[in-house]
């Protein structure tokens, strides 16, 4: 008698249940799609626009629509509506409940969909009509200069207490307006948001007292040699103890951390709106970069990938491809398909950093380029002779990553 057969039939029998388990959920995902179809005003929707559209219904009233008519994508699009715009976005996502929150998102984030190409393709045609008018609660002063906390130069402006409603420790903004921004009142300027923003510009506040990457310094000479777009850097200040957790993008088991997406969020719907509507920036992804160096390197690489409608440019210095056991190198191999043209980014490391950090940049730089980035082109990847892991060395590498990421062209944006 053979005794393999009992065993081989109860595999037999485990996989048909399986097959008739899957078969049942392919058809109430069918199901559901097709009341989603017959629910929706208009049965040409895709899922990504039905989700906006009923999320707007409920979430927007007709005083902040006005008589038009909510389209297919996200944005209202007539010139008419641009100042109500950002505003009627900004409130469907604050009332909105958390689970069709996080439904919206991820609608939004579908590179694929008809909708978002749609979209992408308005803004792209008309990119300073996304400015919002800042909210109430995001009216932040300038610090005067007579102040004693008041920044070391005329062109750097500071913001306290930037809040948010996304996280919940208050941070400061610093922000480098370049040399000609006064003079040329009707000119717009690329923009760059960097991580560790008290380690940026001033002494007084950078972690290890007196060094900073010196950003304003490296900025000036570099634009007055011809060599970088004259542009805006915004430098966003880490919030001490919650750092760690903020600029990683999932947890890590022993260390916690995973508040990246959240603090995205603050990024994309708070924060840059805000820069958008006090100062003279061009919003569109071409002209908006983000960078940092080690967790902020990190979690500047993260948001490039996990934002790719926003980011067209990434600094990534010595970032911490370690966290979480590289979980970044497979949310790379995930998300760069999606990524209909890759961001320029610059990635370096310091060959004094050690052994393990440099291994992991070079691995994470081999990935890149697996994934459609190419060196000389798309990426600049550099090991960094005698670089370390402090703001001496990072500031070394600001002047040249500037003229990578921004370089210098013939024409002016206006």
């Amino acid at each position: 008698m053979n005794t393999k057969t009992p065993a081989l039939q109860i595999l037999v029998q485990i996989q048909v249940l399986a097959y008739h388990y899957f078969v049942f959920i392919f058809n109430l995902t069918c199901k559901l799609d097709f009341q989603l179809n017959r629910a929706s005003p208009k049965n040409n929707l895709s899922i990504t626009d039905r989700l906006v559209h009923n999320a707007a219904n409920r979430a927007l009233d007709s005083d902040v629509v006005g008589s038009e008519e909510w389209p297919s994508g996200v944005l209202i699009h007539t010139p008419a509506a641009h100042e109500k715009r950002i505003s009627a976005i900004r409130v469907l996502i604050r009332v909105m409940d958390r689970n069709n929150k996080e439904k919206l998102d991820s609608a939004r984030s579908n590179e694929h969909s008809a909708a978002y190409a749609e979209t992408h393709a308005k803004l792209e045609a008309s990119p300073r009509l996304i400015q919002p008018a800042a909210e109430p609660y995001l009216d932040l002063p300038a610090v005067p200069p007579s102040a004693s906390n008041a920044p070391p130069h005329p062109r750097l402006r500071l913001h306290l207490q930037f809040k948010s409603a996304y996280l919940p420790d208050p941070r400061n903004i610093i922000l480098y307006l370049p040399p000609d921004y006064d003079r040329h009142t009707n000119r717009h300027y690329p923009v760059l948001y960097l991580q560790d923003g008290q380690n940026l510009f001033d002494g007084r506040t950078s972690f290890v007292p007196g060094r900073t990457w010196q950003v304003q310094e490296h900025a000036d000479a570099a634009i007055e040699a011809g060599e970088v777009e004259p542009l805006i850097i915004v430098g966003i200040y880490n919030t001490g103890n919650r750092r760690l957790a903020e600029y990683t993008p999932e947890p890590d088991p022993k260390l916690s951390g995973g508040e990246a997406v959240e603090y995205g969020r603050m990024l994309s719907e708070e924060l840059m709106p805000w820069v958008a509507a006090n100062y003279r920036i061009l919003t569109d992804r071409e002209n908006t970069g983000i960078g940092g160096s080690s967790l902020g390197g990190l979690l500047s690489l993260f948001l490039g990938l996990h934002l790719p409608t926003h980011f067209g440019k990434l600094a990534v210095l010595s970032p911490s491809v370690w966290w979480n056991r590289k979980s970044i190198l497979s949310h790379l191999n995930e998300q760069a398909p999606q990524i209909w043209d890759r961001p320029n980014l610059w990635l370096d490391i310091g060959d004094q950093e050690g052994h393990k950090a440099l291994h992991d940049a070079e691995q994470l730089a081999r990935r890149l380029c697996a994934n459609g980035w190419k060196q000389g082109s798309t990426l600049h990847f550099e090991r960094i002779h005698g670089g370390t892991h402090d703001e001496a060395s990072w500031a070394a590498r600001v002047r040249p990553m500037l003229r990578f990421l921004f370089p210098e062209h013939p024409h002016h944006h206006v």
